[in-house]
């Protein structure tokens, strides 16, 4: 027997042997999504990174919220400025001023995932996570990003179940 005749014989059982590995490896740890979620979210903004991290790992409805929060807070042509001015809960934190858009509380002028404006250079590379709690359904992961001596940034992340796939629903700073 020839490897032609090999490889067309053995390679159906060699590939049912290995998809059933493949579905659980895409199946992510919340941990592990919370980390790549970084990874991706803080790379250069040409990079598309920003983009792919919110694809993959945010909740529709938290990205509806930000969107909303953006659209209004920064007055674009395709604002609709009706829904813009209805009155919402809005409050002051130690760091910011967040209002509830739909189901979520977003920060005004700050990225929501950072909390902040900018950052410094050791978040991009260093970053600690773990998952405090977790069950069928939801998990919360804490992150710390950064190395002293620069600012360290600590979050607690809720993630939700969606379709099989861990999905980012919030994300508190640490005060």
């Amino acid at each position: 027997m020839n490897i032609a005749q090999k490889t067309t014989k053995y390679l159906p059982l060699v590939l049912s042997l290995l998809l059933p590995l493949s579905a659980v490896a895409a199946q992510l740890s919340p941990e592990n999504v919370v980390l790549d979620f970084y990874r991706l979210n803080l790379q250069d903004p040409a990079s598309d990174g920003y983009a792919k991290s919110q694809d993959l790992y945010v909740s529709p409805a938290l990205q509806e919220s930000i969107s909303e929060s953006l659209s209004c807070n920064f007055d674009g042509p395709g604002t609709d400025q009706a829904f813009c001015d209805q009155p919402r809960p809005c409050k002051e934190t130690a760091h910011s001023y967040i209002c509830l858009w739909g189901e979520h509380w977003v920060e005004n002028d700050v990225n929501y995932y950072t909390k902040s404006q900018d950052y410094p250079d050791s978040w991009m590379t260093e970053r600690a996570a773990h998952t405090e709690s977790q069950t069928p359904d939801t998990a919360t992961v804490r992150i710390t990003l950064g190395k002293a001596p620069e600012p360290l940034r600590s979050f607690r992340v809720k993630l939700i179940q969606q379709n099989g796939q861990w999905k980012i629903d919030s994300i508190v700073m640490f005060e």
